[in-house]
């Protein structure tokens, strides 16, 4: 797929293994686009499939998250799911959606610590309330801007007995993770 898109990579699609999203900042931009995408696939005999489709949506689901214009959130089914956890065995399920939670490694703390070998496992008050703090922060649906090339960038560094943190935000006077 990339050598059929050559040169499109980064400036007008993003391109995953068979996945491809076209990306445009206005819709006569996104009607070029689009023709030069399907016009390359069609010269290299590929054929799309119209149900896996979704044309000229401001948002859609790609790898199993919400990408949009404004930036990258989590899957509602996914938050829904997570609103209906039960207490868990270890933090597999957290792992996932741990770059949407702000200040993740100090929540997860107690529930990783039970992860660890030769620990008992102690369900407390406290690691509950570790639970839900992380489902509570899976919930609201952050959004993860995307960078401006042109733009100033803000790196924040933490490191804790129980973790490292590291914060990339963009420096638009409303900064963002």
């Amino acid at each position: 797929m990339e050598l059929i898109l050559r040169g499109l990579q980064w400036q007008t699609v993003l391109i995953y293994l068979d996945d491809v999203i076209i990306y445009s900042f206005n819709i006569d931009e996104h009607f070029k686009h689009l023709d030069e995408v399907i016009t390359r696939l069609k010269n290299a005999g590929l054929k799309l499939k119209p149900s896996k489709c979704d044309l000229i949506k401001e948002e859609i689901l790609y790898l199993g998250k919400i990408v949009g214009k404004h930036g990258v959130k989590p899957n509602p089914k996914i938050i829904e799911r997570v609103q209906s956890w039960k207490t868990p065995n270890n933090t597999k399920e957290t792992q996932h959606y741990r770059q949407f939670i702000k200040g993740f490694s100090n929540i997860a703390a107690r529930l990783s610590h039970l992860t660890r070998k030769d620990t008992i496992f102690e369900w407390t008050d406290a690691v509950q309330n570790s639970f839900d703090l992380l489902k509570t922060a899976l919930c609201t649906t952050p959004v993860l801007a995307y960078p401006k090339p042109d733009g100033k960038f803000i790196l924040d560094t933490d490191a804790s007995n129980c973790g490292l943190g590291v914060l990339h935000q963009i420096q638009d006077g409303k900064e963002k993770s």
